[in-house]
C-alpha cells in the first residue's frame, strides 16, 4: 500500500500506462517515505506483460519476479549484492566494475519482457568513477531500458548525474494519513502515537515500531541517553569521552540513524530556547540553558558526521566522539 506521494505516483502510473522505455528516473528524499516501495511497483509494471502497477502476479514474468526473486530482464544493485560480489571477490557493485555490469545489462535486448529494469537502492553509494562512467547510460538510455536510482542523500550524486534524470522528490507523509494507515495494523492507540511520532512522519519507520513494539522502548532510551550529554556541557574532554563510550556500549538498533536522533534533539532545543516548544518532535521541555549559537555550531558538527558515516560506516565510533568533543 503507498501512503502519500499522490502525485508522484500519477506521474509514474501515466509513464507506465505509456510503455516507451529510454527512462533514467531518479527518486529521492528522506528515508522510508516510500521511495523503494514506489519505485519496486513501478519496475514490476513495467517488467509485467499487462503493464499493472506492482504487476499482475499472474503472467509468466511476474511469476517469475515474484516466486522466485529472479527475473531475466531485472538488475537490482543493493547493499545485498555489494556484500555477496566483494565476498566472493567480484569487486564492489557501486565501483566501475558494477557500472559496467548496468551499462552492459541495459544494452542488451530483453529477453522475457518488453524493456530491461535496473534498480539502484542507495545510489549515493555509487563512487565518482562509476558515475562518471554511467553518464551516457542515463542521458541516452536504451529504448529498451529503464534505469532507476533511489537514495536519500542526493548531495553525494554527481550535479552531471542529477541533471540527467528525470528527478521526483519524496517528502514526509501526511501526520493523520499515516495515523490512519498505523491503524489497520495496530489497535493499540498509545502505541500508534508514539510510532508516528518517532517515526518523523515517515512511513517505513512508522511501521516498523509497530511491528517491533521493543524498538520504541529502544528509541526512547536513546533519546534519554542523548539527552544526558547535556549534563557534560563544560566538562573536560575525559568526562565526555568516557560518556561516550558508556552510550555506544549500550547503543542499540532503533531503526533511527544515530545522528537523525541527535539532530532531531538539537533542533527541539534551539526550537524550545526560541519559545517554539510546540513545534518540536521529541522533546516536550525545554533542555537546560545553553547558548544559541553554540548549538547551531553543534548542529552543524552533527550534520558532518553523519555525511561521513554514510560513506564509511565503520567511522561511526571516531565519529561519533568527535561529536560528543564538540559538546560546549
Amino acid at each position: 500500500m503507498i501512503i502519500g506521494h499522490q502525485t508522484n505516483v500519477k506521474i509514474l502510473q501515466e509513464l507506465l500506462s505509456k510503455q516507451q522505455g529510454g527512462l533514467s528516473l531518479l527518486f529521492w528524499g528522506p528515508e522510508q517515505t516510500g521511495k523503494k516501495t514506489i519505485a519496486l511497483g513501478l519496475m514490476k509494471g513495467f517488467l509485467c506483460d499487462a503493464a499493472a502497477w506492482n504487476g499482475c502476479g499472474k503472467c509468466a514474468s511476474c511469476v517469475s519476479l515474484f516466486r522466485s526473486a529472479l527475473h531475466p530482464d531485472f538488475m537490482f544493485v543493493d547493499a545485498a549484492l555489494r556484500a555477496a560480489m566483494k565476498e566472493s571477490g567480484q569487486g564492489d557493485a557501486y565501483d566501475m566494475k558494477g557500472a559496467r555490469a548496468i551499462i552492459s545489462f541495459l544494452d542488451t535486448k530483453p529477453i522475457a519482457a518488453r524493456f530491461r529494469v535496473a534498480f539502484i537502492d542507495d545510489a549515493h553509494m555509487l563512487t565518482p568513477e562509476a558515475q562518471n562512467a554511467l553518464l551516457k547510460t542515463l542521458e541516452e538510455p536504451a529504448s529498451r531500458a529503464i534505469i532507476i536510482l533511489v537514495t536519500h542523500n542526493p548531495g553525494l550524486l554527481l550535479e552531471t548525474v542529477r541533471s540527467r534524470m528525470m528527478q521526483l522528490y519524496f517528502g514526509l507523509v501526511d501526520k493523520k494519513e499515516i495515523e490512519r494507515w498505523l491503524a489497520s495494523f495496530s489497535r493499540d492507540a498509545t502505541l500508534v502515537a508514539k510510532a508516528v511520532r518517532y517515526s518523523f512522519l515517515r512511513p517505513g519507520r512508522a511501521l516498523n515500531f509497530i511491528e517491533h513494539p521493543d524498538m520504541v522502548r529502544a528509541f526512547e532510551n536513546q533519546v534519554k541517553m542523548l539527552l544526558a550529554f547535556e549534563q557534560k556541557r563544560g566538562a573536560d574532554f575525559g568526562h565526555k569521552l568516557a560518556a561516550a563510550h558508556a552510550f555506544l556500549a549500550q547503543y542499540a538498533d532503533s531503526g533511527v540513524s544515530l545522528f537523525s536522533l541527535w539532530q532531531a534533539i538539537v533542533r527541539d532545543e534551539l526550537l524550545a530556547g526560541a519559545g517554539l516548544a510546540e513545534y518540536a518532535s521529541l522533546l516536550t521541555k525545554p533542555a537546560p540553558q545553553a547558548n544559541s549559537s553554540d548549538r547551531f555550531r553543534f548542529l552543524r558538527a552533527i550534520l558532518d558526521m553523519e555525511t561521513a558515516v554514510e560513506t564509511n560506516p565503520s567511522a561511526m565510533k571516531s565519529a561519533f566522539e568527535y561529536a560528543v568533543s564538540k559538546i560546549r
